[in-house]
């Protein structure tokens, strides 16, 4: 049996809204139309009714609201497909930034939108295999011996003398290194610099305190540099 995708409409016109969602139902989507409100109570709604991919107008009133949307659905890893009637010189550049799976210019026809599905949820796909994929790496554990290991298990990195040791959860292994020359090692865009001694996987932060200094990763609680701050702001927007 062939699983239906859920769509998310969010629109702030009910007319097009409920256009886009005949279309949709015609082409055998399941459908949610979100009601446009504050940011977080729609970003609430697409998890708990558990959307697949989201259809998102940029403008809502002149205002750019899918844009904050896009950040959201962003940090909670929401495929999104952006649109808009507005074709100016400017608006795609700023759109692309949101990293969609899509953007789309009313009018629209069938074919277009269904093939921009297919294609955001085969890319969607993609990126979650890759993500998945083992990155193996040799290290020595507490008794001295070399282990195999995973950087998807690597929370944090921490830089003492000569050697830089990996933590994943209650267990440390290490290897012989600057933290300069691994960090050229690493898998590209797995790992933030938050100090001069420790790196953290991006994946794993919980939670980023500018006020104490601090971001956790995991059940630790490692401090944020000031040379660092700027960089783990952005990276966490």
């Amino acid at each position: 049996m062939k699983i239906r995708i859920k769509v998310g409409i969010i629109d702030d016109d009910p007319l097009y809204a409920l256009e886009l969602e005949v279309l949709l139902r015609a082409l055998n989507y399941k459908v949610v139309v979100v009601e446009p409100s504050e940011v977080n109570t729609i970003v609430e709604t697409v998890v708990r009714k558990k959307v697949d991919i989201v259809l998102s107008d940029i403008f809502f009133t002149k205002r750019p609201v899918g844009l904050s949307l896009a950040k959201e659905f962003m940090k909670r890893d929401i495929p999104y497909v952006l649109y808009t009637a507005d074709d100016q010189p400017g608006v795609f550049d700023v759109a692309q930034r949101m990293r969609p799976y899509g953007y789309l210019v009313r009018p629209f026809n069938k074919k277009t939108i269904d093939r921009t599905i297919k294609l955001a949820m085969i890319h969607r796909a993609n990126t979650r295999a890759a993500a998945l994929a083992p990155l193996p790496f040799s290290a020595k554990n507490s008794k001295g011996d070399l282990v195999r290991s995973d950087y998807n298990e690597v929370q944090a990195i921490e830089a003492e003398g000569n050697y830089c040791f990996f933590i994943l959860g209650e267990r440390k292994l290490s290897v012989y290194s600057s933290m300069v020359k691994l960090t050229n090692q690493l898998p590209k865009g797995m790992f933030i610099r938050v100090h001069r001694r420790y790196l953290v996987a991006g994946n794993m932060i919980k939670s980023v305190n500018p006020a104490k200094g601090e971001v956790i990763v995991g059940d630790i609680a490692y401090p944020i540099g000031a040379k660092y701050k700027k960089d783990l702001l952005e990276f966490m927007q």
